[in-house]
């Protein structure tokens, strides 16, 4: 009678949870494999990092595509440097009233978004290579934060520009991925990662209530949203840093 009575349950359980849909989940669920070949031949000098590196990016499926030196500097090549920001004001200084008063801000773009890479920065522990050589696994596991112009410090002025944008603005985003390096007898380095942003250019004009109105406008705002893989990730390229 037991058996006949898990023989049933378990019958009822396919029933309600087909196998095709189990697989599935566990698809879902399955981490990407990176596995990175460090040889000579990829690598090259790279004069902001003084050291030699091997550039590669991951897909979404982990698959890794190695950059040459002038793929990663064609990455770069077009993003816009940072011209100084500076505050117009209105003809006559607004008198602030003691009580209640309150600023906001709106954002115009005026050029953007371009694409931006970003600073390298270390984002695994050091890695030394067996005495013949061989694989070491190591994760990755950092979060990249939007970033603006100095002088945007406040939460009203961000706001204000992510409200302003023509695209869909992404504050921050993770990498969380597991790399399985190959080395070479004697190698030793590090891996980093250069992020890639959606950088925009505009005005921030500054209002106020109790019938000041309108009081300057600061030229020139620079922000710069993260930009995501199709998995929502953090994009960019990564590196093996060679000491």
């Amino acid at each position: 009678m037991k058996k006949l009575c898990f023989v049933l349950i378990f019958t009822l359980l396919i029933g309600i949870f087909p196998v095709g849909a189990v697989n599935v989940v566990a698809n879902e669920n399955d981490a990407k494999n990176v596995v990175v070949n460090v040889t000579p031949e990829k690598m090259y000098y790279d004069p902001e990092l003084d050291a030699n590196v091997m550039s590669y990016t991951v897909d979404d499926n982990g698959s890794v595509t190695y950059l040459t030196k002038a793929e990663v500097d064609a990455l770069s090549a077009n993003q816009i440097q940072e011209a100084d920001s500076y505050f117009e004001s209105a003809s006559s200084p607004p008198i602030v009233p003691w009580v209640d008063y309150i600023q906001w801000y709106v954002f115009k773009q005026k050029f953007g978004p371009y694409h931006y890479q970003g600073s390298t920065i270390k984002v695994s522990r050091d890695l030394i290579a067996p005495a013949e050589g061989g694989s070491i696994s190591v994760s990755i596991n950092n979060t990249i934060e939007e970033f603006f112009s100095a002088g945007i410090t406040s939460a009203a002025q961000k706001s204000a520009i992510q409200a302003g944008v023509n695209f869909s603005w992404t504050k921050s985003a993770s990498i969380t991925e597991t790399h399985t390096i190959n080395l070479l007898p004697g190698q030793s380095g590090y891996v980093g990662f250069a992020p890639y942003y959606n950088q925009v250019i505009g005005d921030l004009d500054t209002y106020a209530n109790q019938g000041v109105g309108y009081i300057g406008t600061t030229r020139n705002v620079y922000g710069y949203s993260v930009k995501t893989t199709g998995l929502g990730e953090a994009d960019g390229v990564f590196k093996f840093i060679e000491y």
